[in-house]
Order: C-alpha cells, then structure tokens, then sequence
C-alpha cells in the first residue's frame, strides 16, 4: 500500500495566481516568473518571484518565505507600485487557502547589478498555506 502525502498547496503558485489576477485591472505588468524574462518584455517592466525557505510547523500547515521583485525603468513609479503591491498581499490571506502573510522586509530599492538603469523593489513575506481537505 502506498501511504497518501497529505501536502499544503504551494504558496508560491496562489500568490503569482493571486498577483496575476489583480495585475490588469490596476494597469500593472502581468510578467511574473522566477527569472528575469530574457528578452526583457516591451516596456521593460515585470516581476520576479522565488522561494526562499519554508518551514512546516504543524502537519496541515507551511508557512513559505517568498520574495516579489518588481522591476520598473521609471524608479517612483516603481517604488509605488511596490508600495501598493504590499498592501495587496497583506489582504491576500482573505481569500482561501492562505492563512496569513506576514510582512518580513520591504518594499526596498535594490539595483540589479545586470540591469542597472531599471528601478528593482525587493518585497519579502511569510505566506502560510492550510491543506483544508485534511485538517
């Protein structure tokens, strides 16, 4: 007999579907992948985002720590959008399987060594993900 793996959905997956889907209707760049696109997009602007750690504390629970870089030629229409992106993802945990974001750094400006005429705002969080199917 195979024993089940009674897994958490990945943080990661709802939070780029998350961002995807709040993108257009506030004219935001719908580019979201883990690199940076090569070539760059038209109009040079797109985001990032990548997992950096998780942690599993209780059985039906993990918490990932995920950064969204989003990157901009234009740096204060950068730095707001990445001030604006913020607070949408603090409201993120009203919506299904995620239980809480938890703000862990950012919105800070950090150039890329690659690409330095864009502006680059680095966010960072906590997003903690229930397998409600089990719990």
């Amino acid at each position: 007999m195979t024993i089940p793996i009674l897994g958490t959905p990945s943080a990661y997956r709802l939070t780029r579907n998350y961002f995807l889907a709040e993108c257009p209707a506030r004219g935001w760049p719908t580019n979201i992948s883990q690199k940076v696109p090569d070539p760059l997009p038209t109009g040079r602007r797109f985001w990032t985002l990548d997992r950096l750690n998780t942690v599993k504390r209780y059985r039906f629970t993990s918490s990932q720590l995920l950064q969204l870089r989003y990157y901009d030629p234009n740096g204060l229409r950068a730095e707001q959008i990445a001030d604006q992106a913020l607070e949408l993802w603090m409201v993120m945990p009203s919506f299904g399987q995620v239980q809480d974001v938890e703000h862990a750094g950012g919105p800070t400006a950090q150039p890329d060594p690659d690409y330095l005429d864009l502006g680059r705002y680095v966010i960072t969080a906590w997003v903690t993900v229930i397998n409600s199917q089990f719990a």
